[in-house]
């Protein structure tokens, strides 16, 4: 699938320890409710799309499109399962093991997206009616 168009409302659950956080929008990007948010190389957010240098920072709670002057934030959440859709290489095989952003609004195998430009989202709990319950958590390869 594409990248998401419009803002979705997602279906969560054992929301006890979630997590929140205001992240500036990149210039012009279009962040829509309910889609995988990721931070680009200059900490902008955007829409997930396999990339390299990307980091997963949250799910967006609201629609936000990014200006030049770099004043728009959007309010992602974290700490957190929410349903997304579940790509035909994902199968009940990978509970317990983390997932990646295919788009803004599918998740897959590690496996299905080269290594340099895999956005691990977090655990994959659940297949529901072909889409996958994930637990939102954020990750990085880097060390500070």
């Amino acid at each position: 699938m594409a990248n998401q168009t419009a803002a979705v409302t997602r279906k969560t659950r054992n929301r006890g320890n979630v997590m929140y956080a205001d992240y500036v929008v990149k210039t012009s990007e279009a962040i829509y409710a309910g889609v995988l948010v990721t931070l680009n190389a200059t900490n902008r957010a955007l829409g997930a799309t396999p990339s390299s240098g990307e980091r997963f920072v949250g799910m967006a709670v609201e629609t936000k499109t990014g200006n030049s002057g770099g004043t728009v934030t959007v309010r992602c959440e974290w700490n957190v399962e929410a349903l997304y859709n579940a790509l035909t290489a994902l199968t009940s095989a990978y509970i317990g093991k983390d997932v990646v952003a295919s788009t803004d609004q599918d998740v897959t195998t590690n496996s299905a997206i080269s290594s340099a430009k895999r956005i691990r989202i977090g655990e994959f709990v659940q297949l529901e009616s072909g889409d996958a319950w994930v637990a939102l958590r954020r990750h990085s390869d880097a060390v500070v």
